[in-house]
C-alpha cells in the first residue's frame, strides 16, 4: 500500500511538473510573439504620411531618441526602441512583483537579494581578501549597473549606429541594424541593459532601508528565527 501511495504521489508530482513546463513554454512563446510580431507588422521603415512624420519628429526632438536616424530603417528603429523599452519594463515589473510576493519585504527579501546579487565568492579572494568584503562587492556591482545604464542611455542618441566602424563591433551592428529582425533583437538587448539597473537600484534601496530597520544584511539572516524564539519560549514556560 505504501509503495502504491508513493507511486501515485510521484505520478501526480510528475504531472504537475509537466503542466508547469507546458505553461512556461506557452508564456515564453507568447512573449516572443508579442516582442516580434507587432513591430514587424505595424512599424514602417520610414515615415510616409503626415502623422507618421509628425510622430517621427516628436520622438526625435522631444523624447531625444535618434537611434538609427541615419540608417536605412530610421522610423522603424526609433519605434522599436520605444516598444522594446516598454516591453522590457512591463516584463521586469511583473518579475519584481512576483519576487516581492514570493519573498515579501522583510528578512526573506534580505536573504534572497543578498544571495542573488552579492553572495558570490571570488577565485582570488584568498590572495586579495578585499574581493570578498560585502562593501566591495556592493560597490562593484553598483558601478557595473551604472555603467550598463549609461550605455543604454547613450545608445538612444547614436544616430549612426547602423554604419560600420573600424572595429568588429561595428560590423555586428551593421548586420543587426540593417534588418528589421536584427533591430528588434538589438533594441531588446539594449532595453535589458538600461531597464534592469533601474530595478536593481530600486531593490537596493529597499535592501538598505531594511538594514536600517534592523532586518540584517542577508548574509546570516535565518528564515526560522521566529520559530526558534517560539520554541525557546515554550521551553522556558513553566509546566
Amino acid at each position: 500500500m505504501l509503495r502504491k501511495e508513493k507511486y501515485a504521489a510521484h505520478q501526480i508530482k510528475l504531472a504537475e511538473e509537466k503542466q508547469k513546463t507546458k505553461k512556461q513554454k506557452r508564456v515564453f512563446v507568447f512573449g516572443l510573439l508579442l516582442l516580434f510580431v507587432p513591430p514587424l507588422l505595424l512599424f514602417p521603415a520610414i515615415p510616409s504620411t503626415t502623422w507618421e512624420y509628425n510622430l517621427y519628429q516628436v520622438i526625435e526632438q522631444h523624447l531625444y531618441i535618434s537611434v538609427g536616424a541615419k540608417g536605412p530603417l530610421p522610423f522603424f528603429t526609433m519605434l522599436s526602441s520605444l516598444y522594446t523599452g516598454i516591453y522590457v519594463l512591463i516584463m521586469s515589473s511583473y518579475w519584481a512583483i512576483q519576487f516581492i510576493r514570493s519573498h515579501g519585504l522583510g528578512r526573506r527579501f534580505q536573504q534572497q537579494y543578498y544571495e542573488i546579487v552579492f553572495d558570490h565568492r571570488s577565485k582570488h579572494a584568498d590572495k586579495f581578501p578585499i574581493l570578498d568584503q560585502p562593501i566591495f562587492k556592493k560597490t562593484c556591482v553598483s558601478l557595473l549597473f551604472i555603467f550598463c545604464f549609461m550605455i543604454g542611455l547613450f545608445h538612444f542618441i547614436n544616430d549612426d549606429i547602423s554604419f560600420a566602424s573600424s572595429s568588429r563591433r561595428g560590423q555586428i551592428f551593421v548586420l543587426m541594424y540593417n534588418t528589421k529582425l536584427g533591430v528588434i533583437v538589438a533594441e531588446f538587448l539594449f532595453s535589458l541593459i538600461y531597464v534592469i539597473p533601474v530595478f536593481y537600484f530600486l531593490f537596493l534601496f529597499i535592501y538598505l532601508i531594511n538594514i536600517l530597520r534592523g532586518l540584517g544584511a542577508g548574509q546570516n539572516t535565518p528564515l526560522v528565527v521566529k520559530q526558534r524564539r517560539k520554541k525557546q519560549q515554550r521551553n522556558l514556560d513553566p509546566q
